[in-house]
């Protein structure tokens, strides 16, 4: 019978983590049925724990009884839970502004959950239902009290972008597995050398993950390849604030005449043979058997279908785009804001980055000024999903906040232009130095430690400082 009371925590897992059978009836409810399915790109993010408590409140709470649940954080905020956060649940109406939810972001340590965690409560209503509140009662202190509580705002992050910028800010390429593309480059050893033809090993590393990770890649090892097929590529760990660090090697099916990537369904796995070197093509045959072999059972995208997912490598590549590259900021979808000036087309932006096409190098410096400002860092902070270890995707939530398109009548926009430019100048010397006093001590000089390295510069120069006033006076 239905009860007055409910509460729980629910499982907290993506529908992709789901076995196939059980995934489609969990989808075909949550779309069809309770009708908070979001989809478009947060389809991968959406979890079953909305669906969990839309389907226990429709199964055993009678109307006028009320409910409680513990969810992720994202469910006060996140694009996911955009739907869901209405309250009107296909056969169901609630009220959720029977009680403000709960943030517990700021319980410490925060790793009791998986991620952060939050409580909603509800009532079932027969009427019309009542959206989550804008507004959330956050508790603060150490793990078993005492605590404080204090009434916090929440930004909806799926709502419109403030900025222009949000529908110019472009993902990079998929280019995973990353080890069947990104290589060692190395001279061929034997006494007579092909033209344009270079050796290439995959470069495995720690982000590789299984089944990719372990698996056994010696046909690729110390392989020619036409060097027209080997690209710079540029990844989240080859950008440091306002600098770039060394791009990495990647052996890509792009044309060996103009650079394109030239699908045809009946070539060869998806491609244009004509436009591929003999290498290349075999190359492309042994990595589309490896992918068809260990790919996910439930991973029905072919080879070229994941590394051109939504055409983000394609898009890089149209002839009607090339214009747009000869000057493009880029910045990393997670972690702290980072971002730098790419100057060479033929450079290749992978996903882990996203990257905006600049009309000038003044706009371009203009927005790396911004992106890598504390003071940009600290006004996207709401709007950013959470992990477990705090705010984690980037992504395009910064362009919620009204940063206006770059103006050259405006002053304060030309001077943080001009203020960025400085301050790269400056970057570079103090990359340059920390890498070589690093080197020299045999300390590490991975790109975390080189991008402190430059954040504590940052924070304690006259250019980084400048930039601060600079932007926070553009954000305010």
């Amino acid at each position: 019978d239905p009860v007055d009371v409910v509460v729980g925590n629910p499982p907290w897992l993506t529908y992709n983590r789901t076995e196939a059978v059980v995934r489609s009836e969990l989808e075909r409810q949550s779309k069809a049925v309770y009708e908070i399915w979001t989809g478009g790109r947060y389809a991968t993010h959406q979890d079953v724990a909305g669906l969990f408590f839309a389907r226990c409140a429709d199964l055993y709470l009678k109307p006028g009884g009320v409910a409680a649940m513990v969810l992720p954080h994202s469910a006060l905020q996140a694009g996911q839970y955009r739907e869901w956060r209405d309250g009107s649940w296909g056969p169901i109406s609630v009220d959720f502004t029977i009680r403000r939810p709960w943030d517990l972001e700021r319980i410490e340590p925060n790793t009791f959950f998986p991620v952060p965690a939050c409580v909603a409560f509800l009532r079932r209503v027969d009427g019309d239902a009542k959206p989550l509140p804008a507004a959330a009662d956050r508790w603060r202190g150490e793990q078993g009290g005492p605590f404080t509580r204090e009434t916090v705002p929440l930004a909806d992050t799926s709502g419109k972008f403030a900025s222009p910028y949000g529908d110019r800010a472009r993902q990079g390429a998929t280019i995973v597995p990353r080890c069947f593309f990104l290589v060692n480059v190395g001279e061929s050893r034997v006494a007579v050398r092909a033209q344009n033809v270079s050796r290439t090993s995959p470069r495995r590393g720690s982000q590789d993950r299984q089944p990719w990770k372990d698996l056994n890649l010696d046909k690729l090892a110390d392989q020619p390849i036409e060097r027209e097929h080997i690209w710079d590529v540029h990844l989240g760990e080859t950008v440091a604030p306002y600098v770039l660090l060394d791009p990495l090697k990647a052996v890509l099916p792009l044309s060996n005449k103009t650079g394109e990537l030239v699908k045809k369904p009946d070539g060869l796995l998806g491609l244009d043979p004509n436009h591929l070197g003999t290498r290349m093509r075999r190359r492309w045959r042994e990595l589309n058997e490896l992918w068809d072999e260990h790919k996910g059972a439930d991973n029905a995208l072919d080879l070229l279908g994941n590394i051109d997912y939504v055409s983000k490598l394609s898009t890089q590549r149209a002839p009607d785009m090339r214009p747009l590259y000869r000057t493009r900021v880029v910045y990393t979808s997670s972690g702290r804001p980072t971002a730098a000036v790419v100057q060479d087309e033929h450079v290749i932006i992978d996903h882990k980055l996203y990257w905006i096409p600049c009309a000038t190098a003044d706009e371009a410096n203009y927005l790396v000024g911004i992106i890598n400002s504390r003071a940009l860092e600290e006004a996207v902070a709401p709007l950013r999903p959470k992990g477990q270890f705090g705010s984690r995707d980037l992504h395009k939530h910064l362009w919620r906040l009204p940063i206006p398109e770059y103006d050259d009548d405006n002053p304060l926009h030309r001077d943080i232009a001009a203020a960025a430019v400085a301050t790269t100048q400056a970057a570079a010397d103090v990359l340059r130095e920390s890498r070589a006093d690093r080197t020299a001590a045999g300390k590490s000089t991975a790109v975390r430690v080189l991008r402190a390295d430059l954040r504590t510069w940052l924070a304690q120069s006259a250019e980084g400082q400048q930039v601060e006033r600079l932007v926070a006076q553009l954000i305010k």
